[in-house]
């Protein structure tokens, strides 16, 4: 009877023994989990920040060339209306010309 007691009680420290180191797994991986899980978290703000610094960076090359391709057109529209002034200058010079020509002929 001692034998098989012993025997009993050798058994169950070894049933402790395992549950502990099944225990102790079970609390590895979480602190893993855990662990992944934070770098997980992390990665995806750095993810997140990177894809708003590129979308604000493709914004701003948008804005600019936006700029760019408008004071070209506002130099073309520039030079268009400089060059309609000096045909309408030109025809009002004309026309006074034109004008003393005929009270100098008139005279």
């Amino acid at each position: 009877i001692e034998t098989s007691q012993a025997s009993l009680l050798e058994e169950m420290k070894a049933q402790r023994r395992s549950l502990q180191e099944a225990e102790q797994r079970v609390a590895r991986q979480m602190e893993a989990s855990k662990q992944q899980s934070q770098r997980l978290s992390e990665q995806s703000q750095r993810l997140s920040e990177n894809l708003r610094v590129e979308t604000l960076a493709a914004f701003r090359s948008a804005v600019d060339k936006l700029g760019t391709e408008m004071g070209a057109a506002m130099k073309d529209l520039n030079v268009s209306i400089g060059a309609m002034a000096g045909s309408v200058g030109e025809a009002r010079v004309q026309r006074q010309f034109e004008e003393t020509y005929e009270d100098v002929r008139a005279k």
